[in-house]
């Protein structure tokens, strides 16, 4: 019996096993079909998606092509139809700096990397950068210009770094092809303009070369590792890099520019995906070990939720505290406006107790006025659940419980409470601030009136101060005037009234003698005045190209019988460019310095007088400028008094020897004429005259 007995139990426990290890073998068939099953439907679907997704990324970068490549084509036809280009291009060589100036103009205004000018032989004739185009891009656009009739062409130079694109439009004038305009793009530009989104974008030309990598780790030498298939007739490309990552790859060919564009998503996480699918559907298989590790989780949630909610109380008491002890004033409002909190502060603020403070409408500490009406509209429209309520840093004006108002910074916004959407207002009382920025307002006005009085103060003093300066001017004209007259018409009357006792005598020998000495004091008054007619003469109206060196060597000749004692140098260059002026005047003004050198340098040993005329540039502007100086080693003028020298009736001379009009004239000439004089003391000995003349221009702008 008990053999039986064994026999049996060991036949039931066979029995189990045999049934455990069929029910398992085919628990784990059924969970390898449905787990590969599960994997090959995501797999595919997220294969799907991934293929429309990358087509749609690939054309935004193909449109993003188009779009700059079609933003740039129409560059070359602005310079191919300047004048000037089709000028330069038929050898004339003045509009080269023209021709240079408008393409910068051009480079820098489309943001381009260079604007070129080729002649008919592919060579470099103008451009907006110190390079020039290579020859094998110029000859090979010529080749495409010739078959595209007259439309812009475009090529890739890959041998450069960076890499350009140029595009290429025909430059015609009247004998038909002269020369091919050109702007070039550097492709970088664009490679940075696609590198914040990250993705795997490539672009390379028919060859396999290629010259944007967006990321800089596209895999150059793909191996196609699978043909995918997703549907009818649909298949997709697997390719893998050298470093093991596979891809799925889109790719398209733009066959105007030659370019093939390459996109590639990584299948690193659809795999993951696939992978995890499979695990969970694996999952399901142990349902048991799951429930029980279900209800152990669950059982462990629950103790981190008892924690979490014990933690989350503890932090209300916190926030709580916080809230209670900041010195900003706070405020929680229900989703429809009612008051939920108020802190100690914000009820200080107001004079509110806590019976006033809950459950009150906020709007109602805020009276209706210009500066609250954005505040009350908020408050007031919050019961109709509107969402995104923000406001910050708004000024308003506040009232408390006792009437008196006072302003206020006012913010609001919403936040998630319990489940419902709630608002946080923040208060902080700016009545310091206020008063700080009215006693601002008020010193700025006292000291604009200050300002004010000052400044009419000092235009006050200015007129009486030049007022005086007019009269002293007068005293010392004057002055001169009269002791220069009184001088010639006091030998004159000598002169009249010897001649009368001549003539009774018959003395006819000397009085011709008087009579000359009549005229010479005649002459020598006419001088004097004619010296003030020309210190008061207009502007001139037009101003004529003169020759400055043609001027110098007249007013040598004239003066040859002084200056045959004085030892003269000058330094005339012959290509000395023509200056602006009115002939009387520069040559008056010329002769001027030349008699005050004269003057100074008389009773001097070895008397020296230099005279020299250069070019140099303005310190005002860029124009350039003749200046003409005249050396002498004369007496000269002590430090102080060389300030003066260009004042009406000032002469280091004695009296009787002339008004001290002189260098007046000659500023007051240079200055009409649009030029300047100056003077200053040699180091050595005498004086150093200058005198800044315009250059002339013809109407191109080039000086002659």
């Amino acid at each position: 019996m008990k053999s039986a007995h064994v026999k049996s139990i060991k036949r039931t426990l066979r029995q189990k096993l045999l049934m455990l290890v069929c029910v398992s073998l085919l628990s784990i068939s059924i969970v390898s079909a449905m787990t590969w099953v599960v994997r090959d439907v995501v797999t595919t679907h997220l294969l799907t998606n991934a293929h429309e997704e990358g087509e749609n990324r690939l054309l935004s970068y193909v449109s993003d092509i188009r779009r700059v490549l079609s933003d740039y084509r129409v560059l070359p036809y602005l310079a191919s139809s300047k004048p000037e280009v089709k000028l330069l291009l038929s050898g004339d060589e003045t509009f080269q700096a023209q021709s240079d100036a408008f393409l910068a103009d051009m480079d820098k205004a489309a943001v381009t990397s260079g604007w070129y000018i080729l002649n008919a032989s592919g060579r470099t004739v103008s451009s907006s950068r110190s390079d020039i185009t290579p020859l094998n891009i110029g000859i090979r656009l010529q080749e495409k210009l010739a078959d595209s009739g007259g439309e812009v062409v475009m090529t890739t130079d890959l041998s450069s770094s960076p890499v350009f694109h140029y595009f290429a439009a025909p430059v015609y004038n009247q004998t038909g092809f002269a020369g091919i305009s050109l702007a070039r793009l550097e492709l970088t530009k664009l490679e940075e303009s696609w590198s914040a989104a990250d993705e795997h974008v490539s672009v390379s030309d028919g060859q396999g070369n290629f010259f944007i990598d967006v990321r800089g780790d596209f895999p150059k030498q793909n191996v196609v590792t699978s043909a995918k298939q997703l549907g009818e007739g649909f298949s997709v490309d697997i390719v893998v890099s050298g470093d093991g990552f596979r891809y799925l790859q889109q790719s398209v060919y733009l066959d105007d520019v030659g370019w093939q564009v390459f996109f590639l998503t990584p299948l690193k996480s659809i795999e993951a995906y696939a992978f995890g699918a499979s695990m969970i559907t694996l999952t399901l298989s142990i349902a048991l070990i799951a429930l029980m590790l279900f209800l152990v989780e669950r059982k462990r949630r629950l103790n981190a939720r008892e924690v979490l909610q014990q933690t989350v109380a503890e932090s209300e008491q916190q926030l709580a505290r916080i809230i209670s002890r900041t010195n900003v004033g706070l405020v929680i409002l229900d989703r429809s406006g009612e008051t939920l909190f108020v802190n100690p502060m914000a009820k200080r603020y107001f004079n509110l107790s806590d019976s006033m403070a809950s459950g009150m409408p906020l709007w109602q500490l805020f009276p209706d006025s210009e500066h609250n009406e954005a505040v009350n509209i908020v408050l007031k429209r919050l019961r109709e659940d509107i969402e995104g309520v923000e406001l910050t840093g708004v000024e308003v004006i506040a009232e408390r419980t006792d009437g008196s108002r006072f302003p206020l910074m006012f913010s609001i916004t919403s936040f998630p409470q319990g489940g419902e959407q709630a608002y946080l207002v923040t208060l902080l009382d700016i009545s310091k601030r206020k008063k700080a920025e009215q006693a601002l307002h008020e010193l700025n006005i006292e000291l604009e009136k200050r300002v004010t009085r000052r400044t009419a103060e000092l235009e006050s003093a200015k007129e009486a101060l030049i007022e005086q300066q007019k009269l002293a001017a007068m005293g010392r004209m004057s002055s001169a005037i009269v002791h220069e007259l009184n001088q010639p018409l006091t030998g004159l009357k000598t002169l009249l009234s010897s001649s009368s006792l001549l003539i009774e005598r018959q003395q006819l020998d000397t009085l011709r003698t008087n009579m000359s000495l009549v005229d010479t004091l005649i002459d020598r008054m006419a001088s004097m005045t004619s010296q003030l007619k020309t210190f008061a003469f207009n502007r001139p109206s037009e101003l004529t190209p003169l020759s400055l060196n043609t001027i110098v060597e007249r007013l040598l000749m004239l003066n040859q019988h002084r200056l045959q004692s004085v030892n003269v140098s000058t330094v005339l260059d012959k290509s000395l460019p023509l200056v602006l002026g009115e002939p009387q005047r520069v040559e008056q003004a010329v002769g001027n310095l030349l008699t005050n050198a004269l003057d100074a340098v008389h009773g001097t040993d070895s008397p020296t007088i230099t005279i020299a005329a250069k070019v140099r540039a303005s310190d005002i502007d860029e124009d350039e400028q003749i200046i003409l100086e005249i050396k002498d080693n004369g007496e000269g003028v002590s430090e102080p008094d060389i300030q003066r020298v260009f004042e009406p009736f000032y002469t280091s001379k004695k009296m009787g020897e002339g008004l001290g009009l002189g260098l007046a004239i000659t500023a007051n000439s240079m200055r009409d004429i649009g030029g300047a004089a100056s003077a200053l003391v040699n180091n050595d000995r005498g004086m150093t005259f200058t005198l800044a003349f315009q250059v002339f221009k013809n109407p191109v702008g080039e000086r002659q």
